[in-house]
């Protein structure tokens, strides 16, 4: 009985190895199974991270899109209501200028009535050729001339100065006085003499003359002189600068325009040499062509 069991038992062994060994297949079958099923698994899963990758990517791309349109929906908006603004503002500068223009008129007109009121008029009294006299000469010609004047205004002249040009153009005697007198009004009036209501220049000095020196260059007299080459008709052109205190950056002026004549019955010649001013005398041009004053 005992081999009997024992036997059995030696038979029992081997089947539950057998059947152990029997099992074992069956277990890795079905790990091969599942493994596949794991990989789907993984598969699907990367697939669902990658897509709500790019989904967040889509809803960011979206975001900007958005902010950006509302960025510049907000500048075009901003530009309208600028555009609006600068609008009214213009309008409004524009009534505004209506309105004063009015008052800037009535004050121009009150300023232009006190200045006229209250200024300074200088008046021409005598020119003549001053000093030595006139030089002649083929290689130049020189004069001084003289002035005296009066402030027949009732405030004081305040840099007073006289601008002289000795010319032998006489076709256009206006503009070439016009053009010394306008290109002194482009300059600042920085010196000249003060001339008190009803005093005379250069009397108020202590002085009986006062010169300016003008001269013609050799160029100007070939110019100048008549059909013989010899006669040469000579002109002094120019004006009396001056400022008062109710308009002090303003240029006044008081024009002139002179012709050199003889004071004989006879013509200026370019070889008389020195011509004493006893001799000279200068004649209002033209009927008193140029006499003004501003």
């Amino acid at each position: 009985m005992a081999s009997d069991s024992d036997g059995g038992d030696d038979k029992n062994a081997p089947q539950q190895d057998g059947v152990s060994l029997s099992k074992q297949p069956s277990i890795e079958v079905e790990k091969k199974i599942d493994a596949p099923v794991h990989r789907e698994e993984y598969k699907n899963q990367a697939e669902i991270t990658n897509q709500a990758l790019v989904d967040r990517i889509d809803r960011s791309d979206r975001w900007m899109i958005g902010l950006t349109a509302a960025i510049a929906a907000g500048g075009i908006i901003s530009a309208v209501i600028f555009g609006w603004q600068l609008t009214v503002m213009q309008g409004q500068l524009h009534e505004m200028e209506r309105a004063y223009k009015p008052l800037k008129d009535s004050a121009d007109a009150t300023q232009a009535a006190f200045v006229a009121g209250q200024r300074a008029w200088i008046r021409i009294d005598s020119i003549r050729i001053g000093g030595g006299g006139l030089s002649m000469s083929r290689e130049g010609i020189s004069a001084p001339i003289a002035f005296v004047v009066t402030n027949v205004g009732n405030t004081p002249a305040l840099r007073m100065w006289p601008h002289v040009k000795l010319t032998t153009k006489g076709g256009s005697l206006p503009d070439e006085g016009a053009k010394v007198c306008d290109e002194n009004r482009q300059q600042p009036t920085l010196f000249g003499h003060t001339l008190f209501p009803n005093e005379q220049f250069p009397s108020n000095l202590g002085f009986g003359e006062y010169s300016v020196g003008t001269n013609l260059s050799k160029e100007d007299v070939v110019r100048g002189l008549g059909v013989d080459n010899k006669h040469i008709m000579l002109f002094v052109v120019g004006c009396i600068d001056y400022t008062f205190p109710t308009d002090p950056t303003g240029h006044h002026q008081t024009p002139f325009i002179r012709t050199v004549s003889m004071n004989e019955p006879t013509f200026v010649t370019i070889d008389d040499g020195l011509i004493s001013p006893e001799r000279l005398v200068l004649r209002e041009f033209g009927l008193g062509l140029g006499r003004a004053a501003d």
